[in-house]
């Protein structure tokens, strides 16, 4: 089965893509390849929603890179 991950944007966006949860495209996104038999993993960011962690000026672009890394070794 193929998968997808669904890596949010900048700023303190969650896993449905958006900052005031009034717009979910990673939602619909998800549920639209979902229902077409693809496997979709969407996460909060750190410090973000449901995560754990601090999202602040010190994260850096490797932090967030090895956040992306571990939704990947979880897939696998």
């Amino acid at each position: 089965m193929s998968a997808v991950i669904l890596v949010p944007g900048s700023g303190r966006t969650n896993r449905n893509g958006t900052e005031d949860d009034i717009l979910k495209p990673f939602l619909e996104i998800a549920d639209f390849l979902s229902n077409n038999e693809m496997a979709v993993l969407r996460c909060d960011k750190r410090g973000v929603g449901d995560s754990e962690g601090t999202l602040d000026f010190n994260t850096t672009i490797e932090d967030l890179t090895t956040d992306i890394i571990a939704s990947i070794d979880f897939l696998n």
